[in-house]
């Protein structure tokens, strides 16, 4: 809880200046089991840095989640 909270300082701060942000609180959502949130966190990452290095694993965990939300 509080990773997620100082994660979510930082995007209120500056919501640009740190995605790794919401790639982090897209897999603490996963871990809590909501993935509608961790696909959103994980979008708005890739909206950021579409051509990261890990671009497509967070697409892979995107994928992934949208399966669960299926079941």
């Amino acid at each position: 809880d509080k990773a997620a909270e100082k994660y979510r300082q930082m995007i209120e701060f500056d919501p640009t200046s740190y995605p790794e942000a919401y790639f982090n609180l897209a897999l603490l959502a996963a871990q809590e089991h909501s993935p509608i949130i961790a696909i959103f966190r994980m979008k708005q990452y890739l909206l950021l840095v579409p051509d990261s290095q890990d671009a497509r694993s967070a697409q892979d965990k995107i994928y992934e989640w949208e399966l669960l939300i299926q079941k």
